[in-house]
């Protein structure tokens, strides 16, 4: 039996439905739900390069190219864990707007930074929340130099070391990313990882 359409029933375009132009008119709410229908206010997408093998459709390998992949930072109830697949050894890095006391130096300071400890046995990197400082604000239209980051991702094993050569470092460092606001009246979306951030370090 043949369904036909409701001439007033509209469709439910997808993100990549829409020209560069459409998407830019929508408000910036919609937009959102549009480009990130499944985020997750406890899980931010951390890219990192690679090199991967391309094969044709026969399976034979054509090229080497620089990629990216992801893993997930989940923001738990008593620490953040990193998923990352590879031993290396990350670190959060990030800026406050205000001074706040760091009680391993006993003083207080704009700027923090804080190495992962590895769990073997369950195999994912994690910072407990007891570490980090509370009443962390950020400043959410800041350059890329200053967002809150992950740096030293590159991986330590000797399998992966001529890898990480053809590699750049700031491909082993990810930036936490954020919606813009231009002047001009459109928006960059971006997935609120800043905020995601913030809120997760100073929710009890």
């Amino acid at each position: 039996m043949e369904v036909f359409e409701k001439p007033n029933e509209i469709k439910n375009k997808k993100y990549e439905e829409y020209s560069n132009k459409e998407f830019s008119s929508l408000p910036h709410d919609v937009q959102y739900s549009l480009k990130f229908p499944n985020d997750v206010d406890t899980i931010i997408t951390v890219y990192y390069g690679w090199m991967d093998t391309l094969y044709t459709e026969d399976g034979t390998p054509l090229k080497i190219k620089k990629t990216s992949r992801t893993c997930n930072l989940v923001l738990g109830k008593d620490a953040m864990k990193l998923y990352y697949p590879y031993m290396a050894k990350p670190t959060l890095s990030f800026s406050s707007s205000e001074k706040l006391y760091d009680k391993r130096i006993r003083d207080f300071s704009n700027d923090f930074s804080f190495e992962f400890k590895y769990d073997k046995k369950k195999k994912y990197y994690y910072i407990l929340r007891t570490e980090l400082p509370q009443g962390v604000t950020f400043e959410h239209d800041l350059s890329s130099l200053n967002k809150p980051s992950i740096s030293n991702l590159s991986p330590t094993e000797k399998k992966y070391k001529k890898m990480v050569k053809e590699l750049y470092s700031y491909d082993f460092i990810y930036s936490f990313s954020e919606s813009r606001y231009y002047e001009y009246g459109s928006w960059a979306c971006e997935e609120n990882e800043i905020t995601k951030l913030e809120n997760w370090l100073n929710s009890k």
